[in-house]
């Protein structure tokens, strides 16, 4: 798994908190002061090298990248050019042509490396400011509108994880790959020889994680129920996630799969539901004699998150992600029957 390593600069905090959102997201990570890092050279080197991915959060102070930003980037210039690059700068103007004027210095010394750029807005509160950012604001031809506040204010926590979603994905493809036929075979095994699963739905503000058996077979998931909250969620947000695992043993031995998908409950009298009841050992008579309904969910799965150490002892990543057909193109041979759901 690619590590990354975020840097930041932070006089007030605001970056500081970016830097340590996006470092949880990207994990594995390390978050670090770029003034420490410039003060020791050790920590600097070891940082560096247990590093394939960087990500510079420079705030913006009178217009530019924080000073000892630009001066960590220009004196270790060498070695993060050899690595992939992402840059944040942090500031109350985000829009694009801000972005890439702030960044600019950065991107000078960087060049090619760099793989993705963003801006995210920060906070500025007119108690926190030493006496110098105080007097720039109030002496500043584009804050005189905003003189009268107690803080301007251009965060966003929906943004913040966007990008650090986005980093992320632009960190991942970089990622030595399985070939997909062989990842999707993985995949299937996996799937095949387990046979419990929690999934995870939510509608609002309520979620539920629901420990049950499925069956597993083309890319779709057969769920057995008789019922629960999980139906509320599902009744206005059929996006479900679907964790299936091994127990821990190790860190040189992690086997998790992490599943995102679309979840539709199987007419009464779909031949898909009566031919995975049949496989289940119920048939119309017993299904009557119960004291209640049971009801039958289908996953058709859309992507796939595999964590699994076997992939490092054939050469590749830990973690593999892989995108399942659309459902068009995995109908035109029509789903197989499913394995037997146990719930």
């Amino acid at each position: 798994m690619t590590a990354a390593l975020v840097i930041f600069e932070s006089k007030y905090g605001v970056s500081e908190a970016l830097a340590g959102h996006i470092g949880r997201v990207l994990g594995p990570a390390r978050v670090c002061r770029v003034s420490e890092l410039l003060q020791t050279g050790a920590l600097c080197d070891r940082a560096l090298a247990a590093a394939e991915f960087v990500v510079v959060v420079a705030p913006v102070y009178r217009h530019a990248p924080d000073e000892r930003i630009l001066e960590f980037v220009r004196a270790r210039a060498s070695e993060l050019r050899v690595r992939r690059v992402a840059l944040v700068c942090v500031g109350l103007a985000t829009s694009p042509g801000a972005v890439r004027a702030y960044l600019q210095p950065l991107t000078d010394v960087l060049g090619d490396c760099v793989v993705w750029t963003g801006g995210l807005g920060g906070r500025i509160a007119l108690d926190w400011l030493d006496a110098p950012d105080r007097e720039d604001i109030e002496h500043a031809q584009d804050m005189r509108g905003h003189r009268g506040l107690g803080s301007l204010d251009a965060y966003s926590a929906e943004a913040v994880a966007e990008a650090a979603l986005a980093i992320k994905a632009v960190r991942d493809s970089f990622a030595r790959a399985v070939p997909a036929d062989d990842l999707r075979a993985h995949i299937d095994d996996f799937l095949s020889r387990h046979a419990t699963c929690t999934l995870c739905t939510g509608a609002g503000g309520h979620v539920r994680a629901t420990p049950i058996e499925y069956g597993y077979q083309s890319g779709l998931l057969y769920l057995l129920s008789e019922g629960g909250e999980k139906f509320a969620h599902l009744l206005v947000n059929p996006h479900v996630s679907v964790a299936v695992y091994d127990p821990y043993q190790g860190m040189d031995k992690l086997a998790g799969l992490q599943l995102l998908g679309v979840a539709e409950l199987v007419p009464d009298d779909s031949p898909e539901r009566t031919e995975a009841f049949r496989l289940r050992g119920l048939d119309e008579v017993r299904l009557a004699a119960l004291p209640f309904a049971l009801n039958l969910i289908r996953v058709r799965v859309e992507r796939a998150e595999f964590l699994w150490s076997g992939f490092v002892e054939l050469g590749f990543d830990v973690r593999q992600t892989y995108l399942f057909p659309p459902a068009e193109e995995a109908s035109r041979s029509g789903p197989a029957p499913p394995r037997e759901p146990r719930a």
